[in-house]
């Protein structure tokens, strides 16, 4: 049994929602545009050596998720979309509350990371990201929706659409020379995602930091 459980964690798992229509409110940190460039070529270096079953994900999608105010797989128990409408506007007033008193702070790419589920782009944690994650959670939880703390700043750039051996993802991302990627924070946007992941999305509001 134990065998089997070790075979399965090394294959990669295929995502079956890629390109799915999906409802989701994210809080989001988009890279500024020079580090964009700069994880849109390393994304580039390593589709060159990974094998197909690899889904790109195209630049206009790239972000950190802040806090998924909907999560696209959560379970509500209730209509999202009633649920958003009803508590929408307070959320987005809370939120500019919240966010107008944070400081423009910086991120930094620390290492590339290949799970079972995807190929992430993994940054150094920030006391500023910290403070707003928890501040949008007790926010949340103020109107009546649950959130839970994520556990690491990243920023997705590959998930797949085969299952193959992880060994394999492993391997090119250990030959990848991952270049100083980082960038002030000045501003967090709040986008409703239409297409999964965030390759149709809509852009509901703004917040610049201090």
């Amino acid at each position: 049994m134990s065998e089997l459980w070790k075979k399965r964690r090394e294959q990669t798992e295929p995502d079956p929602r890629i390109g799915t229509q999906v409802f989701a409110i994210n809080l989001q940190i988009i890279p500024a545009p020079k580090a964009l460039q700069e994880i849109v070529q390393l994304q580039k270096k390593l589709a060159a050596e990974l094998p197909a079953g690899c889904f790109l994900c195209p630049s206009h999608s790239l972000h950190l998720s802040v806090l998924p105010v909907i999560w696209a797989r959560g379970d509500y128990g209730a209509d999202v979309r009633a649920l958003w409408a009803a508590t929408s506007r307070q959320i987005q007033n809370s939120l500019s509350e919240v966010l107008s008193r944070q400081k423009v702070f910086s991120l930094k790419a620390d290492s590339i990371e290949g799970r079972a589920q995807a190929i992430l782009l993994r940054l150094s944690e920030h006391q500023a990201l910290f403070d707003i994650r928890r501040a949008a959670i007790t926010l949340l939880e103020r109107h009546g929706l649950a959130a839970a703390m994520p556990d690491l700043a990243h920023v997705t750039m590959f998930r797949f659409s085969q299952s193959f051996d992880l060994d394999l993802v492993h391997d090119v991302v250990s030959r990848i020379e991952q270049p100083p990627i980082s960038w002030k924070v000045d501003r967090l946007l709040l986008m409703e995602e239409q297409t999964y992941p965030s390759l149709v999305s809509l852009q509901m509001a703004e917040y610049s930091l201090l």
